[in-house]
């Protein structure tokens, strides 16, 4: 069997890469996180190699833990039992990371 896969996040960009001659089934590795991937199949024997399938419905890589931790935190009093925390977050990180939440720590 030969398989080839597709970056499908790189839109108009993405080509069809041949990972291997392979069994079935076959684990994928070094994927980028987060990101969506297609894959044909061709079968192939001593006589020859079939045409590829149809590409597969796409799929996608789970999501990577954050590298590093936000920088330039910074925090005011708004009043007298309140603050606002603001920070930033390095704009790599959302390539291949969706957040969901905050995880916040406060220290007396």
């Amino acid at each position: 069997m030969l398989i080839v896969i597709k970056d499908s996040c790189l839109g108009a960009e993405s080509v069809w890469e041949t990972l291997t001659d392979c069994d079935c089934p076959m684990l994928c590795c070094s994927l980028r996180p987060y990101s969506s991937y297609q894959f044909r199949i061709a079968a192939s024997n001593d006589v020859g190699t079939s045409n590829f399938s149809e590409p597969s419905p796409a799929v996608v890589t789970l999501e990577a833990a954050p590298d590093d931790p936000p920088t330039s935190v910074t925090a005011r009093t708004v009043s007298p039992t309140s603050v606002v925390v603001s920070w930033t977050v390095s704009l790599i990180v959302h390539v291949y990371i969706q957040f969901t939440s905050w995880i916040g720590r406060v220290s007396k």
